[in-house]
């Protein structure tokens, strides 16, 4: 992500899987190196783990019928 002197950076960042109930937690390991002008210069953060949860229920079918006609 590039930086423009903005006051705060965020960025979404995806899991490569999502943690379930039949398969556990599934851990995602991530850092953040921030680069300068000067390609020798630049800062790693510490190494940090995080996971993420299908835990959002499906939609609604569309056009669903359980019985027609």
């Amino acid at each position: 992500m590039a930086a423009h002197g903005e006051p705060v950076y965020s960025i979404v960042v995806p899991t490569l899987g999502d943690s379930t109930i039949a398969l556990g937690q599934y851990f995602s390991a991530f850092y953040v190196r921030a680069a300068t002008d000067n390609a020798f210069i630049f800062h790693d953060s510490p190494i940090d783990s995080g996971y993420s949860l299908d835990n959002l229920a499906p939609g609604v079918p569309v056009n669903f019928c359980v019985r027609c006609g």
